[in-house]
């Protein structure tokens, strides 16, 4: 949703979001000036800005980020939560472009007037707001009509509503119509009722909003029809498992209250019913229990793609097993429906690709590879298949690939005998680093490729190590995190011949 915010806004986000991202307590505006590519001047002035909106939204907080006008310095202080999602919807919340979005959404919208009184700006000001807003929906097929709503691509319109409702809500506020409430609410709890076990408050906040939206559109009169609507699940009668079983009582629910025809009513369900299981909150549905053979053939490509990708990317002797690429398969099956669901508007997301890199680079580098080959094997664009997949990819893979063939060993020597201890944290921390697959000795030799020492055991600087003698500080766990990462890219690169794709900042990598 950051197209709804003014230029100004957005840099202040991206120098947030770059600072908080550095390892360090401070960062030189010239660093800033030539990572970013802006001129002085604009970090500065965006830098003032930033520690001034940042203060303002946690004023009884300590600072999370001060600037040195005199050093031209930033100064972060890393042990404080970052505030980017806060400071996002603070931005939102400020935002004419979004509040007349929200009126759109919400038909609340009588005249530009009307807008323009309500929020004390100009008519002017809202006829450029809402000729800036019909340009960016319509790349999703959605059109602002002569009465003021959304009308067109229908499930781009629902999609972005949830949006709406997920990112400026947030919890914060009732977002539907207080006439819709109580069906809405009566609803919700039945439906609720019917899963076989509770949902956690995060997903049923999201369940809420999502459910919300759909019966918001409906009761205003907006339906679905079959000829835009995806043919990913069987006819309703020859669902099996627990989609028949929410499909039929969701039917049951609304069939007396909506006042729609069998067939438009049965379009509504199964959109519902896709929806629900492509956002993940009936995990226990499966593609045996509802995909067409269709789908089911388009959910092979991306396990196929996967496979591939696992062979051209590590080189290994053979490939995933079978077990291995069905769990994946299942764990990733929400999100493939998401992507072929909601191709056209996917949900805005944020992907922290730079944190990603340096902990686990080469799983990052993987998803980038497989990413890459989805793109161009269903012809989207990458920032779509990037901003929909790439999180859970990661999680996915960094959960499922077996580490012992993936990467190449590295001989980590922790030489503290007079600590036991502390040799047994270490083994510890270098047990829990998912990135790499450490071989841990208690004898340093020429075999080691990293020790640590409760005394340096070599002059040789080819040869790394750490010295410590107490519990590490964050700072130094963080260091051989990345001596570890690093070490493990140098053997992969020449075990494999691939070269490793290297991040530097928190943009959508090349496609």
């Amino acid at each position: 949703m950051d197209w709804m915010l003014q230029k100004k806004e957005r840099e202040k986000l991206w120098l947030n979001t770059y600072l908080l991202q550095q390892n360090t307590d401070t960062v030189a505006v010239k660093q800033v000036v030539k990572e970013l590519g802006w001129s002085r001047y604009l970090v500065q002035s965006n830098g003032i800005d930033l520690v001034r909106d940042l203060q303002a939204l946690q004023p009884d907080a300590p600072t999370l980020i001060a600037y040195d006008e005199h050093k031209k310095v930033f100064s972060i202080n890393a042990a404080l939560e970052t505030a980017e999602h806060a400071l996002r919807l603070h931005y939102l919340h400020q935002s004419l472009r979004n509040l007349f979005l929200n009126d759109l959404f919400f038909e609340r919208l009588t005249s530009l007037e009307d807008f323009a009184e309500r929020h004390n700006t100009s008519i002017s000001t809202a006829r450029e707001i809402k000729l800036y807003l019909a340009k960016n929906l319509a790349q999703f097929d959605i059109s602002i009509s002569d009465d003021l709503k959304l009308v067109g691509n229908e499930r781009g319109v629902r999609q972005l509503g949830f949006q709406i409702v997920y990112h400026y809500y947030a919890a914060q506020e009732e977002p539907f119509p207080a006439a819709d409430r109580p069906p809405l609410k009566a609803i919700f709890e039945t439906f609720l009722a019917t899963l076989p076990q509770p949902l956690p408050e995060s997903a049923k906040l999201a369940f809420y909003y999502q459910f919300g939206i759909w019966h918001f559109r409906i009761a205003q009169g907006h339906q679905l029809h079959a000829a835009v609507t995806d043919p990913l699940f069987r006819p309703t009668a020859t669902l099996t498992g627990p989609v028949r079983q929410y499909t039929a009582a969701l039917t049951d629910l609304l069939c007396k209250q909506t006042g729609l025809s069998a067939d438009t009513l049965d379009i509504e369900i199964r959109y519902a019913m896709t929806t629900l299981v492509a956002m993940g909150f009936i995990p226990e549905a499966t593609p045996a229990d509802s995909a067409t053979t269709e789908t089911l053939a388009t959910l092979a490509v991306f396990t196929d793609i996967i496979q591939s990708s696992y062979l051209s990317f590590f080189k290994p002797q053979e490939g995933l097993e079978t077990t291995v690429l069905a769990t994946i398969g299942q764990d990733l099956y929400p999100l493939h429906l998401r992507l072929l669901h909601f191709n056209q508007h996917p949900i805005d997301s944020h992907p922290n690709i730079l944190n990603a890199y340096q902990f686990y680079p080469l799983h990052t580098a993987y998803t980038l590879h497989v990413l890459r080959r989805i793109a161009t094997r269903f012809k989207l664009s990458f920032e779509t298949v990037y901003k929909t997949l790439f999180t859970e990819y990661l999680n996915t893979f960094i959960d499922r690939l077996p580490r012992e063939q993936i990467f190449p060993l590295l001989t980590v020597t922790v030489d503290l005998p007079a600590r036991a201890s502390l040799a047994r944290y270490t083994k510890r921390l270098l047990a829990d680093i998912f990135g790499a697959n450490s071989l841990v000795t208690n004898h340093y030799t020429a075999q080691s490729d990293l020790y640590i020492a409760d005394f340096a055991l070599t002059a040789d600087q080819s040869r790394p190590g750490f010295v410590w003698q107490e519990i590490p500080t964050i700072p130094q766990i963080t260091m051989l995190y990345n001596q570890v990462h690093t070490l493990t890219i140098q053997k992969f690169e020449q075990v494999t011949g691939n070269q490793i794709e290297r991040i530097t900042n928190n943009q959508t990598p090349r496609a």
